[in-house]
C-alpha cells in the first residue's frame, strides 16, 4: 500500500471554529470529498482547502457549493450540497501524524 493511500484515513479532528458555523450536513460532505479521493486512490496533499459559497438555484432554493482544492498534485473538484444554514467562507482540513483536523482559515 503506498503511503498516500493511508492518507486520512486516521482519527479526525473539528475545531470548535468549525463546530460553531458549519452545519453537521455539510460537515460531513467535506469529510465524504476527502474519503471518497482517498478510496479512489487518489493521491491527497496533507493540505486539502475548501472554499464555501451560498448560491440560489433558478427555482430560488439556497444551496451551499463547495470547491474543494489542493496544491500538489493540483486538483480542484467542487459539489452542490442542500443546506438550510450555508456558510461562506474557508476551511482547511490539515493531515498530520496524529490524525486530521478541520479548521477554519482563520484558525490555520
Amino acid at each position: 500500500m503506498k503511503a498516500h493511500s493511508r492518507r486520512y484515513s486516521g482519527h479526525r479532528y473539528t475545531s470548535s471554529g468549525v463546530i460553531a458555523v458549519i452545519p453537521p450536513g455539510i460537515q460531513a460532505a467535506l469529510w465524504r470529498m476527502i474519503g471518497e479521493k482517498r478510496e479512489a486512490g487518489e493521491e491527497l496533499d496533507r493540505l486539502q482547502m475548501f472554499e464555501l459559497s451560498t448560491r440560489k438555484t433558478d427555482t430560488g432554493t439556497t444551496v451551499q457549493l463547495i470547491v474543494q482544492r489542493q496544491e500538489s498534485p493540483a486538483f480542484v473538484d467542487a459539489m452542490v450540497v442542500g443546506d438550510p444554514k450555508p456558510y461562506d467562507g474557508s476551511v482547511y482540513v490539515v493531515e498530520d501524524e496524529n490524525g486530521s483536523a478541520m479548521m477554519l482559515q482563520e484558525e490555520y
